[in-house]
């Protein structure tokens, strides 16, 4: 950063490892786009030179929450991790409630490596949940959907998106199906011009079909072209001002409008799991 004195860095997809050098951007006061790192921490820790592509969970929570009140649900129970990615989006699901004028009936967490969930969840069955709402990783995520399935519980299970990541499928099985998820903007089953477009480009000239941080690593880099378009200079003040000044670009993943935080994602899609197979609702 220092030595090669670079105009703009990019990355991570982990929010770690992009938390891990807020400081050294700041310092070095450059430029810093973030494709799908979700950590809340990232564009709320007062360093303005950083921008996130990605949604964040605070929209992820509203629409899975939105999703289910327009179901008819009402009876909520919240099982998260209790790492700060669980704890935020605890939070978040909350505030998406009680937005709706719902209170969770059940507010439960969970520390990484639990094995069992039965009191959480026998807890949720007791008081009559309609939906239980997960957050946290995929190792424990998918041990509560089978946990939820052997004890019989009907409710209906929403996750968040760090449920969904690694071999999550492999882990749950069938007790995947039926599920309700949420992701970022894109996803291979849009059948809008603009991502059959892109995965019909990406897949002749790569040979396989475009992931999530494909994607999102594109539409990083797009965003960086735009504003030093918009710039007309290659600074990093004026590309950092530059970014945060665009608005309702049309980025494969969806609009981007940076807001004060650097938070540029807005869109969030949800699905459910048929036969393994995630099937975009909306």
């Amino acid at each position: 950063l220092y030595k090669d004195n670079v105009t703009v860095t990019m990355g991570s997809n982990n929010s770690p490892e992009v938390l891990a050098v807020l400081d050294m951007i700041k310092e070095a006061e450059t430029p810093h786009i973030v494709p799908s790192g979700v950590a809340y921490a990232i564009t709320h820790s007062g360093n303005p030179w950083v921008f996130r592509v990605v949604a964040t969970d605070e929209i992820f929570s509203k629409a899975l929450v939105d999703y289910a009140v327009e179901l008819g649900m009402n009876k909520f129970a919240i099982i998260y991790d209790t790492n700060d990615y669980g704890q935020g989006g605890m939070k978040f699901v909350t505030d998406a409630l009680r937005a709706n004028d719902i209170e969770p009936i059940v507010v439960e967490g969970y520390n990484a490596g639990t094995k069992d969930f039965s009191p959480q969840l026998l807890k949720a069955k007791q008081q009559g949940a309609e939906a239980i709402i997960i957050w946290g990783n995929y190792t424990e995520g998918a041990q509560i959907v089978r946990q939820v399935k052997e004890l019989g519980i009907t409710a209906k299970v929403l996750v968040s998106t760090g449920v969904t990541i690694g071999n999550f499928y492999e882990l749950a099985g069938d007790a995947a199906n039926g599920i309700i998820g949420v992701a970022p903007g894109f996803h291979a089953a849009r059948t809008d011009q603009i991502a059959q477009d892109f995965i019909k480009k990406y897949e002749s000239e790569m040979g396989y079909t475009p992931d999530l941080n494909v994607v999102m690593a594109y539409d990083a880099v797009n965003v960086l072209a735009e504003a030093v378009k918009n710039a007309k200079s290659t600074e990093k003040k004026d590309i950092r001002d530059a970014i945060a000044q665009i608005k309702d670009y049309q980025a494969i993943s969806g609009k981007l409008t940076f807001n004060d935080f650097g938070d540029g994602g807005t869109e969030a899609l949800v699905y459910e799991v048929e036969n393994g197979q995630q099937k975009l609702i909306q």
